[in-house]
């Protein structure tokens, strides 16, 4: 399954709308970036936004506030497209016709649109208009939606979970000749069946991490978009010093990014190899917190550990410290007192398709 990032790459333009100030909306996916409308001013317009790692978005007055997307973006908008977007209504329903994002051209759109106390995905061409809905939240609340559109169906996700589907009624046509909008419905293009000859429809509310992909996501991908990045490693765990059978050992914390998604957790495992570079497996270990031993037959092995970092995007690659050569026991009687603790843990060393796994948590246990 595709990971939070692998997802976004697939994105003809991502707009995070988190800068600092400015009128203009850097596209992180391309070189299309929006233009802010209705003296709309990063910074001065700019307010908390919806998770860790998108911590800033956009303030709109619902009155002349939007941004406009390059024709570049909706000119060849294939059938299969979805729009990304998190979004913060600002006043209650029931609303006016309220504009989250729109693309195409005069004869052929798609757009995303809040009325009464729905949410619409609209595909509309001439006098054609197919649309699916769904049931909006109350003001005040982040919400993630992804509308995707495919050739046989219009759905709607929000906060990962699909909450309204439709069949179009009739065929996409690539067109897309004007530009699209953010906030609103530009000029010269359908919302709810009919022309609005100006820039009107306008968004009361907060937007952020505006992404427009031009293929029809899975359900899963959308999960991923709602769920964030995935943690990543900036460090390593390492074990302390010589790693001897029998005495304790640490494991040095590592460091690792996307820590606002949710509560980070840190495991560890413990794994042999019998030349330091091949053949490494899990192998079990004797705990207790925050040092750990292995059993006797470890010993003429190699050790490191792997430690794996998770958050409510998933899990990260795991990370792999440095190898390090098993010693044997100090004493005879400290040999004999960590065999007989550990008889029998480490069989199936010998024999790769025999290890059993455990995973051990870091010292500190969980980070955030």
């Amino acid at each position: 399954m595709a990971s939070y990032q692998q997802v976004l790459d697939d994105a003809v333009a991502y707009w995070r709308l988190s800068e600092a100030a400015g009128t203009v909306a850097a596209d992180d996916a391309g070189a299309h970036s929006a233009t802010l409308q209705g003296g709309l001013v990063f910074g001065a317009d700019s307010t908390i936004g919806p998770r860790g790692w998108m911590p800033n978005a956009l303030q709109l007055d619902g009155v002349a506030d939007c941004l406009t997307i390059p024709s570049q973006v909706t000119l060849g908008l294939g059938v299969d497209h979805t729009y990304s977007l998190w979004w913060k209504a600002s006043s209650p329903a029931p609303w006016s016709p309220q504009v989250l994002i729109e693309t195409g051209g005069t004869t052929h759109c798609s757009l995303v649109h809040l009325a009464g106390s729905e949410v619409y995905f609209v595909a509309a061409r001439n006098s054609v208009v197919s649309y699916a809905s769904a049931p909006a939240p109350t003001e005040g609340a982040w919400r993630h939606l992804a509308a995707v559109h495919r050739d046989a169906s219009l759905e709607i996700f929000l906060d990962g979970v699909l909450v309204g589907a439709a069949i179009p009624s009739d065929a996409w046509v690539v067109s897309g000749a004007n530009n699209g909008a953010i906030g609103a419905v530009d000029d010269g293009q359908w919302v709810g069946g009919s022309i609005a000859n100006a820039r009107t429809c306008y968004f009361a509310g907060a937007i952020a991490g505006v992404a427009i992909i031009d293929r029809a996501l899975t359900g899963d991908e959308v999960a991923e978009l709602y769920a964030g990045p995935e943690p990543v490693a900036t460090g390593v765990p390492e074990l302390s010093g010589s790693f001897r059978i029998g005495e304790a050992h640490s494991v040095s914390a590592s460091a690792w990014d996307a820590q606002n998604n949710g509560e980070l957790a840190v495991s560890t495992v413990l794994q042999l190899s019998p030349d330091g570079s091949t053949g490494w497996q899990d192998v079990p270990a004797t705990l207790g917190l925050p040092h750990f031993s292995m059993p006797m037959a470890a010993s003429g092995h190699w050790a490191r550990v792997a430690a794996v970092a998770t958050n409510d995007g998933g899990a990260s690659d795991p990370a792999f410290g440095a190898a390090m050569e098993v010693l044997p026991a100090r004493t005879p009687a400290h040999a004999l007192t960590q065999a007989t603790a550990s008889a029998g843990a480490l069989t199936g060393l010998a024999c790769p398709s025999g290890g059993s796994q455990a995973n051990m948590i870091l010292p500190g246990g969980n980070a955030s």
